[in-house]
């Protein structure tokens, strides 16, 4: 059936819990310690980075004053937080606001009874949630294999990325399901590797959308993005429910081609699909050589830019292959292809860089 079928089907008799995912105990918050500060504390930290807990922050202009309107965020720049300093804090920061996640929520939901817990899934909804005239865009978030378990803070390396985008901020419905091995949305393959369950994860996905109902949700604007283990989990919805999604954005992942599907159908290329890869990054699969297959008929389109880095100053050689596709829906496919293994990120310098 439709996803509109899927979404506003009555609710009948079915119960569920709604919890503020700031006070929630799925996921553990506090505020940071640093005075001005108006960022998460990173799990098992007073502070939401080093910088905070060296006071670093402060002295290069943190607002330790609640009374001094915080700075304005420069047009397109993407990580700054009310706070308004957001440049004196480390660069791995999640500066994930207090606020946002006073004004977002977990919904639960037993997406698959064969398991004996229910489902969690975070919903943050935009800034400007109580003001919309019309229904928002909605973005499915799948992590990747550090957040199974609990085994990193969720709210690190994950979602508060995405975050970073200040049009995500302002104007999409984000939901970032946990994965967990006890509720049913992660799976295991052949060679017992996890992967996200894909037809749990619909499940649950278009519940949520169903709770907040059409005059929150624009459904012809559903889009999914994930890394690394997320990012195989995208390629597999864009496989099975591509026709309901608007747009997808694999990162740092390859599709397993499951049960028979390579080579894919046709219809795959009408789904706009933007991906990106580091070259020398294999630990979740390269999709290079598959887009390459799947595109080789269309004519390409390529340029090579220079991107900023994580680290100030610091770049990304990347290389921008796109290939239109007649009669799309919205045009083309594109592979974004950094030039590794990255060494942009200073974290990363002692591994050799991102690879």
């Amino acid at each position: 059936g439709s996803v509109g079928a899927a979404c506003w089907a009555p609710l009948g008799a079915m119960e569920w819990e709604r919890c503020s995912a700031w006070d929630s105990p799925v996921v553990a918050c506090k505020a940071c310690a640093s005075l001005g500060c108006s960022y998460r504390a990173l799990r098992g930290s007073d502070f939401c980075c080093t910088a905070c807990g060296t006071g670093t922050s402060s002295r290069c202009g943190a607002q330790s004053d609640p009374a001094v309107k915080p700075q304005e965020r420069p047009e397109g720049e993407g990580d700054l937080g009310a706070s308004g300093h957001s440049g004196c804090h480390d660069s791995d920061c999640p500066r994930l606001e207090c606020e946002a996640l006073r004004r977002s929520w977990w919904e639960t939901f037993r997406c698959d009874r064969a398991y004996s817990s229910d489902a969690a899934c975070l919903v943050m909804p935009p800034s400007c949630w109580e003001e919309l005239k019309e229904p928002a865009p909605v973005i499915l978030f799948l992590t990747g294999s550090g957040h199974v378990n609990d085994r990193q803070d969720f709210f690190w390396g994950g979602v508060d990325l995405l975050l970073r985008n200040p049009r995500v901020r302002d104007e999409c419905i984000i939901v970032a399901p946990k994965p967990t091995t006890h509720c049913g949305l992660l799976r295991y393959t052949s060679g017992w590797r996890r992967a996200w369950a894909e037809e749990a994860l619909w499940s649950l996905f278009t519940e949520v959308l169903r709770r907040l109902g059409p005059t929150k949700v624009d459904v012809r604007r559903l889009y999914v993005t994930g890394l690394s283990l997320g990012a195989a989990a995208v390629w597999h919805l864009a496989l099975q429910f591509g026709e309901q999604l608007a747009a997808v954005a694999p990162i740092s992942g390859h599709c397993d081609w499951p049960d028979g599907s390579w080579p894919p159908a046709r219809r795959l290329l009408e789904l706009p699909l933007c991906a990106y890869q580091i070259d020398v990054d294999y630990r979740a699969g390269n999709p290079i050589r598959d887009v390459e297959w799947i595109c080789w008929e269309l004519p390409e389109e390529s340029r090579e830019m220079q991107l900023p880095g994580v680290d100030p100053s610091s770049i990304c050689e990347v290389r921008v292959r796109n290939w239109p596709v007649p009669g799309g829906s919205a045009g083309r496919w594109s592979l974004w292809i950094a030039q590794g293994p990255l060494k942009d990120w200073s974290t990363w310098v002692s591994w050799g860089g991102d690879r």
